[in-house]
């Protein structure tokens, strides 16, 4: 009886993501696996064998994930929130993980591609006008012909506050407890927890801060 009130449940979640929330979702060869999501003005594209896990309270408004590719995973934990994001996965292998309670505000436009993974740890709050990039998109050479500039993982760890207009390049990893100011150009690895990194390009600015969703 228990193992049908759920299945039944699922089914009535994605009846509820279809209809009134005017979604629109093709997903030819792809799982989509929602277990509670509510999904609202949404819109996925998604060809080859790809899987999207969307988890028990995540909300996604007015969000398009597009996948060009196979074998990549998305997976939205627990109570994550995203509102008017942008998910674009182009090539083979690649996947975009944002764990639990993550609160994406505003605009925000996170590109994967070549293989490489974006993680986004647990209770980050994201301003809007956001852009994550593991890669140029476009070939960098040197004169011999040799391209210089492959692509990278990303790495933002838990209670990761990103500010307004902040651009997050390959290759970067934003340790727990950290501030990206406004209008960073982050270009490189931190390791030192509980910072601010501001500026153009990013360096830290503040050390030994943390930062609370509330204001006191």
């Amino acid at each position: 009886m228990k193992n049908k009130l759920k299945t039944l449940i699922l089914k009535m979640y994605w009846l509820i993501n279809i209809i009134p929330f005017n979604n629109s979702i093709k997903r030819k060869k792809t799982k989509l696996v929602n277990n509670g999501a509510v999904l609202i003005k949404c819109k996925i594209r998604s060809r080859g064998n790809n899987t999207i896990i969307l988890h028990k309270g995540a909300v996604l408004r007015h969000t398009t994930i597009k996948i060009q590719g196979s074998n990549n995973i998305i997976e939205i934990g627990e109570c994550v929130k995203i509102n008017c994001g942008d998910i674009h996965i182009e090539d083979n292998g690649n996947s975009v993980i944002i764990d639990e309670g993550t609160n994406i505000c505003g605009r925000t436009h996170l590109a994967c591609i070549e293989g490489r993974s974006i993680k986004i740890g647990k209770d980050c709050l994201f301003s809007s006008e956001i852009v994550i990039r593991s890669g140029d998109s476009h070939s960098i050479l040197d004169m011999d012909g040799n391209r210089i500039n492959p692509s990278e993982d990303i790495v933002i760890h838990d209670h990761v506050w990103i500010g307004h207009r902040a651009l997050v390049n390959k290759g970067v990893v934003i340790p727990k407890n950290s501030v990206v100011g406004t209008g960073a150009i982050v270009t490189k690895p931190f390791e030192e927890e509980n910072v601010v990194i501001a500026g153009v390009p990013a360096k830290i600015v503040k050390h030994n801060i943390n930062w609370k969703h509330e204001r006191v």
